[in-house]
């Protein structure tokens, strides 16, 4: 503070007394009019106060600043111990107790209006309460110079209308704004305004800087304790989203969206979230799950680069905002289902460094999310995305499962009709199919050949050493084999010989690796027999040709 000399005396002007001490020119005004300081005059007029007289003013008696006019006020020295005790018992939620406490200060003070405010993470001040004052008038207040004079000189401020203006207050009035501050840290301010000509005096002053470190402590610790919690609720989420992932096949990308949806506006205490997704044929982002937000959200498409969601999935950062309604990348289409939303934060969703999709995350008040919510929402971004990258893989298997089964079925109800005799054992020569032909031929129930091995089901094989012979051969070179007029004594009881044509056809994996082998069998016995006798006929019919005269 400047301070003027005058003869001897050290000499302040006014707006510098009423900062010395801590009132507004109106209540130093009035202590002049009662004759309780002398002020000299300057050449121009104006007036100069001695700080001998100041100091000698804050000496005096309470009663120097108690007008007969206020003499029913309450000691603020005997009520605060009553009123920091009550604050301190009220078993209510620590917002509620601030509440009643700017309610409790305003009836005390005999004042209009209170207000108090918190800074956030980018030193912004944001309504906490307000009492018998609308929070949109409210706001109004953290552009104040006294605000900033407060924050930044950590020391309560007394003003009136001839020194500063409040937005919306068109009255006469009297103000006081006291930081509030905890551990040497701003933690906000705290407002009263009378439009009754109350004058604030400064053991009053005083009692309401105390009273506002209270509760800057009550209002720090609870942030604290909702900080707490809400990493607790973080951590469940994300231990949620786990579970849903390992559970991918039980529950549908609708469901597991929903359920993170639901989890992340209780956690972050937002108010509308939705997922975008790209739509493959068409190459647009469509809203394929939402909350809280209007229902014409669901019509919205956005092209790549289009509209802060599109701009999140083109450029793969997160973006955030806490004036919606005038950012430059919401779209006309987008400002309708945008229109009672204040603040947003946009994630991309990521898998293996592709972006595919985004995450849109609203809320009605503005607010700037922290660093640690950023990396909250970040991670549960990318959770979101490996739960949806994991769902269409999960899906796109079970319809390629889906069409190998139908194709499986096709083959074996092919080989179940087949005329020729076919079974598929693997390379344990094990039997794992065995159709009707085969039945026919081997005269052996499939039953009871199925899950048996080749030689225990038809030990005759095991005696024709072209057959075992066969077997060796495809199992060591995983190629097909086949053999015509292949003989095997005994095959069937009733006959001396049987002959046979077979293929023996390995079957594949992708990676070329023979896992079974298809047996294709059937019977030339008959052939065989009639070949042979035509043959003779033809060789007797040749020997007749010769002898004739």
């Amino acid at each position: 503070m400047g301070i003027a000399k005058e003869g001897t005396a050290q000499m302040v002007s006014m707006r510098e007394a009423c900062d010395y001490l801590g009132v507004t020119r109106a209540t130093l005004l009035s202590t002049e009019e009662d004759g309780l300081i002398h002020p000299a005059r300057t050449r121009g007029g104006h007036r100069r106060y001695a700080i001998k007289d100041l100091e000698r003013l804050l000496r005096r008696s309470r009663k120097t600043f108690t007008p007969e006019s206020d003499m029913h006020r309450v000691r603020p020295e005997a009520w605060f111990s009553t009123f920091i005790h009550k604050l301190a018992v009220n078993p209510k939620s620590a917002k509620e107790v601030v509440s009643e406490a700017i309610q409790q200060l305003v009836r005390f003070f005999q004042v209009d209006f209170g207000a108090l405010f918190t800074l956030d993470t980018q030193n912004i001040l944001h309504l906490y309460i307000a009492h018998n004052v609308s929070p949109e008038i409210a706001r109004t207040w953290v552009k104040t110079s006294a605000a900033q004079r407060v924050l930044q000189n950590k020391q309560p401020v007394v003003f009136d209308q001839g020194s500063e203006t409040l937005p919306s207050i068109s009255r006469p009035f009297q103000a006081v704004c006291v930081p509030l501050v905890h551990l040497g840290a701003n933690q906000g301010v705290m407002y009263l305004v009378s439009i009754h000509h109350r004058h604030f005096f400064p053991r009053e002053v005083d009692v309401l800087t105390t009273t506002a470190i209270y509760l800057a402590a009550l209002i720090t610790e609870n942030q604290r304790l909702l900080q707490h919690q809400r990493l607790t609720e973080e951590l469940q989420l994300i231990e949620q989203i786990e579970r849903t992932i390992q559970m991918q096949t039980e529950m549908n990308i609708d469901q597991s969206l929903n359920l993170f949806l639901q989890g992340i506006l209780k956690v972050t205490q937002a108010d509308a979230g939705a997922v975008f997704l790209q739509d493959q044929s068409q190459g647009e982002y469509y809203v394929h799950t939402m909350l809280g937000y209007l229902e014409s959200m669901r019509d919205l498409r956005l092209k790549l680069g289009e509209g802060i969601a599109g701009r999140v999935v083109e450029h793969g950062r997160a973006y955030a905002t806490a004036n919606l309604s005038s950012d430059p990348h919401l779209l006309a289409s987008e400002r309708e289902f945008a229109r009672n939303m204040a603040s947003t934060i946009c994630l991309p969703l990521k898998v293996k460094g592709k972006v595919i999709g985004a995450l849109h995350i609203s809320s009605h008040l503005p607010r700037h999310f922290t660093v640690g919510e950023e990396r909250f929402l970040a991670t549960i971004a990318n959770k979101v995305a490996l739960t949806v990258d994991r769902t269409y893989l999960y899906n796109q298997m079970a319809g390629l499962a889906e069409r190998e089964a139908t194709i499986r079925n096709f083959y074996e109800d092919v080989i179940e009709e087949m005329p020729i005799a076919a079974k598929v054992i693997d390379k344990d020569l094990t039997i794992l199919r065995f159709n009707k032909a085969m039945e026919c031929l081997c005269e052996y129930n499939r039953e009871n050949a199925i899950g048996r091995n080749e030689f225990e089901a038809l030990p005759v094989l095991s005696k024709s050493k072209e057959t075992v012979a066969l077997f060796d051969t495809v199992l060591r070179t995983n190629q097909p084999v086949g053999r015509t007029h292949l003989p095997i004594p005994y095959f069937h009881r009733s006959k001396p010989e049987t002959i046979f044509d077979v293929k023996f056809l390995p079957l594949k994996d992708v990676k070329g690796e023979m896992v079974n082998i298809a047996l294709f069998v059937q019977d030339v016995t008959e052939l065989e027999t009639l070949r042979k006798k035509l043959a003779m006929y033809s060789s007797l019919g040749a020997s007749s040709s010769l002898h004739l005269p």
